[in-house]
């Protein structure tokens, strides 16, 4: 790997992992209840072969 490929790869995940904290604020702003998924939900790595309790959503059926 060259110095600039190096550069451009330091330079691509710095702005990705920036990108990613303002569109998560975007999303608890628009949508509250991201708050709680994101919670739950690890944001990159998942969790492999552990599943975390999580609390049963009740989906109203009635607004469809």
């Amino acid at each position: 790997m060259t110095v600039t490929h190096l550069a451009f790869a330091l330079g691509l995940s710095a702005y990705i992992l920036a990108g990613v904290r303002f569109e998560e604020r975007g999303l608890v702003t628009e949508h509250p209840e991201h708050a709680a998924y994101r919670a739950r939900v690890p944001a990159f790595i998942p969790r492999v072969g552990r599943q975390a309790a999580a609390p049963a959503v009740a989906v109203d059926q009635s607004a469809a």
